[in-house]
């Protein structure tokens, strides 16, 4: 699995809720589709059957180096979320 040797910051927690969204929308295990470690040059295997902001959202949360990584402000945002009222669901 994926061990950084670098300090933990919200893009770790990206990084992990990256992994069970794309648990919850597979229906599978990260580590069952990404045996091994997790590299810079490794590729995020995403299920044809997934939707276009889906891939692209998970792709995001799911880049090796967490500066390229999607922010909580940008996942908030994404096309995937798009229908989301942030602000009513904490009223």
């Amino acid at each position: 699995m994926f061990s950084p040797t670098i300090p933990v910051t919200s893009a770790t927690d990206v990084w992990s809720f990256g992994v069970i969204l794309y648990e919850l929308l597979t229906g599978t295990m990260f580590i069952r589709n990404h045996p091994g470690s997790f590299h810079s040059h490794s590729t995020i295997n995403i299920p044809s059957r997934l939707s276009k902001s889906a891939g692209s959202l998970l792709c995001g949360m799911l880049k090796y180096h967490p500066e390229e990584r999607l922010t909580i402000d940008e996942i908030k945002r994404h096309p995937f979320f798009a229908r989301t009222d942030w602000l009513n669901m904490i009223s």
